[in-house]
């Protein structure tokens, strides 16, 4: 009967140990919503510039990107800027390798009727990224063209050191985006610059160490071996 509280007790540490050997997830965000904005980038959309977007780079060991954000003010409420948006790594001047997300399409809407900046958050999933690689997150318009000039605005501004805005008038021709360099928005005095950008990311889901799993089972299978000998016990009285 002694061999009973042994086994109970194996399973109870061996619980414990797989709980403390999980690595709790925690967030990094790249945020320049909050920057001062310094000028405007515009036109994107129909007839003008088809793509805008911003490059980033992610550090630490937050590497799935949940999602992100920009913000758009069209020219026109009647004229509605049709655009999707995608995600792509960065080689230094043009966006690189598969596609890694792309959203349906979208449209701005005049800030629901109210007129000024519409913020437009895509959601991709829990994309896995690389530490260390920059990569480039962008709105473009060119499988939306219908004959209409359609345009927006971005805002500008100036302080995230892992990346900065990137354009490409490449017109209806989305290839061109991964085969030849596109444009960035740079002054001598100020530097790189951002546009309105937010993304947010979480680490991988931890995995629990082999040699606890081990100790699990064994943990499992000293409780199933004294539920035995109870059963055992018992029907031998």
């Amino acid at each position: 009967m002694r061999a009973a509280p042994l086994g109970f007790s194996f399973g109870i540490v061996t619980l414990a140990a797989l709980a403390t050997s999980a690595q709790t997830a925690h967030a990094t965000v790249i945020d320049t919503s909050g920057n001062q904005v310094i000028s405007t980038l515009y036109p994107f959309g129909e007839t003008a510039t088809a793509t805008v977007g911003q490059t980033f780079t992610v550090t630490g060991g937050d590497t799935l990107l949940n999602n992100f954000a920009f913000r758009l003010d069209d020219s026109s409420p009647s004229r509605a800027v049709n655009f999707a948006a995608y995600l792509y790594a960065w080689d230094g001047q043009k966006a690189t390798g598969s596609q890694l997300y792309a959203s349906s399409m979208v449209s701005t809407s005049n800030n629901g009727g109210a007129g000024g900046w519409e913020t437009f958050t895509f959601d991709t999933g829990g994309v896995s990224l690389a530490t260390g690689q920059q990569y480039v997150a962008f709105l473009n318009a060119s499988y939306f063209f219908d004959g209409t000039s359609r345009t927006s605005s971005l805002e500008l501004s100036n302080s995230y050191s892992g990346g900065n805005v990137v354009y490409d008038r490449n017109g209806t021709d989305f290839g061109q985006l991964t085969t030849r360099a596109w444009d960035s928005v740079t002054d001598g005095f100020i530097g790189s610059w951002d546009t309105y950008f937010v993304a947010d990311f979480s680490a991988p889901t931890p995995v629990p160490e082999p040699g606890s799993g081990v100790l699990l089972l064994v943990g499992v299978a000293g409780l199933a071996a004294v539920g035995m000998r109870r059963k055992s016990i018992t029907t031998n009285k």
